[in-house]
């Protein structure tokens, strides 16, 4: 070829296809076919030819680095011809890769390839490829979901069986070669972790646990994967580095009492990156599955004392942080930040960034902002005799509010389902010859928009029924006594007070602050009518 511009090889084999043993999809493979594919044309003779590939990436999701690579060639203008074993190994979102063939590559002056398909653009007068590679690619999405549902049955088989599934063995194990899903004991790591767990039983806490390993000089868990096993990728600037989080984990871990823990996250949706945890509820729980390094009782006693503590900070944080997300920056907007070092006090985060001059500078000391804040809060109290009607207003509003985000997401979902399914009949009316490219493309577009409004809604009214349900927990369910006792002189401002009349706080550089109330129109509202009795 003259043009100077290459050809690219893209692969692409995903989780998915590697569990169904599918030799003949395998990277290997798609590199011999493309290979002899190129040696047989005499078109491309002395072409350069470069190789993008995607290992372990789904179909369904386009955010693969092999293919962001190639795609950055592609719009520098240096790629002729994108050849792949089948299009199912290109993509497997049949919408985004129709986009990608009948749009794109035909603007950006890209020819594409799929071997086994027998597509070449280059066959098409329009540059495009025909009606029935649209629905192969449907096939391939639909086909990618079946093989996900396949995959996942079988991953729920294996965890049930008690295989152990993650991508490395626990510090303090290894996976033979001979049974991946299986654990022994790495006889040079097993004995800190005992070590650990001994050490926090005998009255070490987390921090000097992780100091005193330092001091020993004892690999990190990190270190000693990328050094010993060869199996880490994050390098240290220091040989030995124990965090406190690291030493937690492995206390917390029960890997070690011999037991196999799955199911704990789960894939969003297919094709996504995004992982989502599980209820504890639903764990699958398999005991006796490898040797133990600690026993159950260990362990358990090891819990229970990390209860405890946690417990002891808990209660001390809860009682000297009655404001907690309810104080923000009114320069910036950030949450401030609470201190608990020392004189506890609250900062803004970004004070010392140039770009937010207006940001609080003053670092406001839990003492003095809580006492001027609960004055604040008997003058409003105070603006009626009986606080129970306020309160009632207020958890009455909170439900609404609940109830009402509740009903706009079940809206917003199947307006979503109604929108997809619009979208696939409007596939099927272009496939058809029914409708012209400008149509389809002009509506798909609308729709994809509409998708990603009512999405971005949902995520945002989720957010909005969170915090009401959050707020309407913390509420006491005897009003009348907790807002009496504060009317009456109560001496300390407690959290439980502060969430029931305070919505948000803002704080200025200017010593202003500004108090936004909880349903202060309602109290307004409550105080007239009153008036209107009594007169």
């Amino acid at each position: 070829m003259s043009d100077g511009k290459c050809i690219v090889k893209y692969l692409r084999l995903s989780l998915e296809d590697e569990d169904m043993l599918d030799e003949s999809n395998s990277i290997t493979n798609q590199r011999i076919v493309i290979g002899q594919y190129i040696a047989s044309k005499q078109e491309f003779k002395n072409a350069e030819v470069l190789e993008f590939k995607d290992d372990g990436y789904s179909g369904t999701n386009f955010e693969r680095p092999g293919f962001q690579s190639m795609m950055e060639l592609v719009r520098d203008g240096q790629v002729s011809t994108i050849i792949v074993k089948d299009l199912s190994r290109f993509g497997r979102n049949h919408i985004e890769v129709d986009t990608y063939l009948e749009q794109i590559f035909p603007f950006l002056n890209v020819r594409f390839i799929a071997i086994n398909d027998n597509v070449d653009s280059m066959k098409y007068e329009s540059g495009m490829p025909g009606i029935d590679v649209g629905f192969r690619n449907i096939i391939n999405e639909h086909h990618s979901i079946d093989t996900s549902v396949k995959v996942k049955k079988t991953l729920l088989q294996r965890q049930k069986a008690g295989k152990y599934m993650g991508a490395r063995a626990p510090y303090g194990y290894l996976k033979p070669d001979e049974d991946v899903t299986s654990l022994v004991i790495n006889p040079e790591t097993a004995p800190v972790v005992r070590m650990i767990f001994q050490k926090y039983l005998e009255g070490m806490n987390i921090t000097q646990l992780a100091r005193y390993l330092n001091e020993q000089k004892i690999m990190s868990p990190g270190q000693y994967k990328r050094e010993v096993l060869k199996t880490g990728v994050k390098k240290t600037t220091e040989k030995y580095i124990w965090y406190p989080v690291t030493v937690r984990l492995i206390l917390m871990t029960e890997t070690y009492t011999g037991t196999t823990i799955g199911g704990k996250w789960k894939v969003a949706s297919v094709g996504s990156n995004k992982h989502l945890k599980t209820k504890e509820e639903d764990w699958i729980v398999v005991e006796g599955t490898h040797e133990a390094i600690v026993s159950k009782e260990v362990f358990d006693a090891v819990q229970e004392k990390l209860e405890l503590n946690s417990r002891k900070r808990s209660k001390t944080h809860n009682n000297n942080y009655p404001l907690k997300g309810l104080v923000k920056c009114g320069g910036c907007g950030q949450n401030l930040q609470h201190v608990t070092r020392c004189n506890p006090h609250f900062k803004c985060p970004r004070k010392f960034n140039a770009a937010n001059q207006d940001c609080v500078t003053d670092n406001l000391y839990d003492d003095e902002f809580n006492e001027m804040i609960f004055r604040a809060i008997k003058l409003f109290a105070k603006i009626s005799d009986d606080a129970e009607p306020v309160l009632e207003l207020q958890k009455a509003e909170l439900k609404s509010k609940v109830n009402g985000a509740a009903k706009k997401i079940r809206d917003a979902k199947d307006s979503i389902s109604r929108y997809k399914h619009q979208k696939t009949e409007l596939y099927m009316r272009y496939a058809m010859e029914e409708i012209s490219e400008e149509e389809f493309t002009r509506k798909n577009d609308k729709l994809d928009k509409q998708i990603e409004k009512e999405t971005l809604a949902i995520a945002q009214m989720e957010t909005e029924q969170s915090e009401a349900a959050e707020r309407l927990f913390e509420l006491p369910p005897d009003g009348r006594q907790c807002l009496t006792d504060l009317i009456e002189g109560n001496k300390q401002l407690t959290r439980e007070i502060a969430v029931t009349f305070i919505r948000g706080i803002k704080v200025y550089n200017d010593k202003r602050i500004e108090i936004e109330w909880n349903f202060a129109d309602e109290l307004v509202k409550y105080v007239e009518q009153v008036q209107k009795i009594c007169s």
